[in-house]
């Protein structure tokens, strides 16, 4: 092969070969990308939210204060008022005509569905407007099994709620009273 050949023929064959790379970039670089569209279901649904229909009054009665003690109001019915006195000469001492009362709570939902039950922190300050004297519930109770049930078929369900109120030496006499928030959550 004379030289004249050879360059004929490589430029003939480079040529060849970057006309073909040519031809194939375009085809590799602007190619239209691959893709597909569809679609999934979507959904909602808005419940009948919880309500507390009702609450009655957890009510710790009358009583003497004396050298002080607790009453508590346990959170199962029939209940029975009970007291402890820091004194045994100068004892704390329940007034027989006004027992108190277990709080009992009426809550509304969606039947079968499942609730939890967030009592409020302790101390809870009862406060009396002579004075400004106050009292401590140091427990809050609750007969429901690890604070939480099921609605059943009817809708609605009732719970109790006790506790244990401090009373200090000497406590000064009136009516004391407080609120106490209940939080109740769909589970």
């Amino acid at each position: 092969m004379t030289q004249s050949n050879f360059s004929l023929n490589f430029k003939f064959n480079f040529c060849a070969l970057a006309l073909s790379l040519a031809a194939l970039i375009p085809c590799l670089s602007w190619a239209d990308p691959v893709s597909t569209t569809g679609s999934f279901p979507a959904s909602a649904t808005v419940v009948q939210p919880l309500t507390i229909a009702g609450a009655s009054t957890l009510s710790f009665g009358s009583f003497v204060a004396g050298h002080g003690g607790t009453v508590t109001i346990p959170s199962t019915t029939p209940y029975t008022r009970t007291s402890t006195s820091l004194v045994t000469a100068s004892p704390l001492v329940l007034v027989a005509s006004n027992s108190g009362g277990v709080s009992t709570i009426s809550i509304s939902g969606i039947e079968g569905t499942t609730y939890t039950v967030t009592l409020p922190g302790v101390p809870t300050t009862l406060s009396s407007g002579t004075g400004g004297a106050t009292m401590s519930i140091t427990k809050i109770t609750s007969n429901l099994t690890d604070l939480a049930g099921t609605i059943p078929a009817a809708g609605a369900q009732t719970f109790q709620v006790g506790g244990t109120l401090a009373v200090a030496k000497d406590q000064i006499s009136g009516v004391y009273s407080g609120t106490l928030p209940i939080t109740i959550a769909y589970q």
